[in-house]
């Protein structure tokens, strides 16, 4: 059975601007959105088992055909998936080890981005390494390690690192990320690859989110370990910009690829929260203190990267907060606000389906696929957001 939502209008936008501007930001006009519910989509993986544990967060929808690239960490291949057909095409095995191993030579393999069907990069600790749709290895890029830095343009001073989100061009030829400058998060960041030439963008009040960083220190031993969760800031590349979203605020930071500019656009919800507080400690001596301070921060509003609908020229971004209901109970609400192509505010609504999973959402044929796990098998559910 169907079921029809309304969005209510967007209120009020305003721009912030870090450096450079872009003008006013809209003439605000407000228009009504509808969101239905329209069917439930199950994969068959036939014999196979698909890799559900990361909620497909690295998965990479191709709308030429409807295929669906994901990494499976099971036994390390892509999994194809026809979205049409709703089973799996084909799947590509890449090896652990040796001269094309996906672990290569760095420690702690933490994924695989997917740029293009022949273009794939895994993640480590000390940079990445490409790889094409045979499964070979065709380069090697070290980011991380002090000793091998050997970048054209901008170099890392002392105590700078690139860290945080990342994403790579269409064409796979430029990676962005962000760098620090000693613990402070200090601007954006991004390498050409074919000569890997380092560009750093300073940003004003890039550390903004700083602040919600929560540090435990636990003693081992003679010495100290620290683990460190805090807020992120996300890009996502087009042709002509970067769009930096964040998690703990209203507000997006674009970089104009063409006019070489950075600027904040900052947005007023009246139905959620514009910002997390700092209501809980950020300085933990205790697993005990640290599981209870992180439950406060993240019962608070969390936003949702952007997603962009090309058959309408619009993005969708999605929110969540978290009220305690008694001890043993929790209850999510959801929010959904739409910009236009100018990331310009025109609606929002926190009338939304429970238990929407907001990690992986997809663009198919102008609908809006949510990743949802049912009895370990894969499913989308089909969502429809139209202008009344």
């Amino acid at each position: 059975m169907k079921k029809t939502l309304t969005v209510l209008l967007g209120i009020s936008s305003f721009l912030f601007f870090a450096c450079g501007s872009d003008g006013d930001s809209g003439d605000g006009a407000m228009k009504e959105f509808s969101l239905t519910i329209e069917d439930t989509l199950m994969i068959d993986a036939g014999d196979s088992f698909l890799d559900l544990k990361s909620s497909l967060n690295s998965a990479k929808l191709f709308d030429d055909d409807n295929t669906l690239y994901t990494y499976n960490s099971l036994d390390h291949h892509l999994d194809i998936i026809d979205l049409d057909a709703l089973n799996i095409k084909e799947r590509i095995k890449f090896e652990k080890e040796g001269p094309n191993g996906i672990f290569g030579t760095f420690p702690f393999f933490t994924g695989m981005k997917i740029v293009d069907k022949n273009t794939f990069f895994n993640s480590t600790m000390f940079g990445f390494d490409q790889f094409n749709s045979k499964a070979e290895k065709v380069k090697e890029f070290i980011t991380q390690n002090q000793d091998k830095y050997d970048y054209v343009g901008d170099s890392l001073a002392e105590g700078e690192k690139l860290t945080g989100n990342n994403a790579f061009t269409a064409d796979g030829k430029r990676y962005y990320t962000q760098f620090k400058s000693g613990e402070a998060s200090a601007g954006i960041a991004f390498i050409d690859l074919d000569e890997f030439r380092l560009t750093k963008k300073p940003i004003a009040d890039f550390d903004k989110l700083d602040k919600f960083n929560i540090t435990f220190t636990m003693t081992m031993g003679n010495g100290t370990s620290m683990i460190s969760s805090g807020e992120s800031w996300t890009p996502i590349v087009e042709e002509s910009r970067v769009i930096y979203a964040n998690s703990a605020m209203n507000e997006l930071l674009i970089y104009d690829v063409v006019k070489d500019t950075a600027y904040y656009k900052t947005y007023t919800s009246q139905l959620s929260p514009n910002a997390k507080e700092v209501n809980f400690s950020t300085k933990i001596t205790s697993q005990e203190q640290f599981s209870d301070e992180m439950k406060k921060k993240n019962q608070q509003i969390t936003f949702q990267k952007p997603i962009y609908n090309p058959a309408e020229e619009v993005y969708y971004r999605f929110a969540k907060t978290t009220t305690q209901v008694n001890d043993d109970l929790t209850k999510d609400t959801y929010y959904l606000t739409v910009f236009d192509r100018d990331l310009n505010m025109i609606g929002e609504t926190a009338e939304l389906p429970e238990n929407l999973n907001l990690s992986t959402l997809f663009i198919k044929d102008g609908k809006l696929l949510s990743f949802i796990n049912i009895d370990d098998e894969m499913g989308f559910v089909v969502m429809n957001i139209q202008e009344k």
